[in-house]
């Protein structure tokens, strides 16, 4: 995976492989001619947050999905959709509610739930209250893999993530991740 940025004045480049996730940041054209000082100016800092926060994502990622595909067979993608399955009040939900949930195009998701669906795990029919629609939800053998594969995934969470962290630093963590999916300006 590849992502691209320029803020405060840097480019930024990450590239993440199967196990591993690498940046590297080099200065953009300042305007003024001038090269950025050895000390890290208010911007810097919030440059050097933003690469810490993108590597410490793309590592994760990478490496909770490599161990679902090892013990599993499926991705952490896949992963999402019997998530969002297994926690519907219904237990099914129809594409477009499910396209939204995994943040996924109708098209990538149908995709995604015809490969479940040839696995045995999820199925597919129209919607009771409009036929217009089509609902998908979790097969009795879809219902068995994502309670093995969530028990791996809160493992490795745990193990990868929040044993890293005391009680106070994980209630930050969620306060200050909580601010940024809130959007632009909120908290301020």
């Amino acid at each position: 995976m590849l992502a691209c940025a320029i803020i405060g004045g840097k480019l930024l480049t990450v590239t993440t492989g199967p196990s591993q996730a690498k940046a590297s940041g080099r200065a953009a054209p300042s305007g003024d001619g001038t090269a950025p000082g050895p000390q890290a100016a208010p911007d810097e800092r919030g440059l050097d947050a933003w690469k810490a926060f993108l590597r410490a994502h793309a590592r994760l990622f990478s490496e909770l999905d490599a161990e679902l595909r090892a013990e599993h067979g499926l991705t952490i993608g896949d992963f999402d959709v019997l998530v969002q399955l297994a926690d519907a009040p219904t237990g099914r939900l129809r594409m477009c509610e499910l396209a939204d949930a995994v943040l996924l195009s109708p098209s990538g998701l149908s995709r995604r739930v015809e490969r479940l669906q040839r696995a045995g795990l999820v199925d597919r029919e129209r919607a009771s209250a409009d036929a217009r629609s089509i609902e998908a939800g979790l097969t009795q053998a879809g219902r068995r893999r994502f309670r093995r594969m969530r028990r791996t995934h809160r493992a490795d969470i745990r193990e990868r993530f929040s044993d890293r962290f005391d009680a106070e630093e994980l209630d930050q963590l969620e306060a200050l991740m909580g601010r940024l999916i809130e959007g632009p300006g909120a908290g301020r």
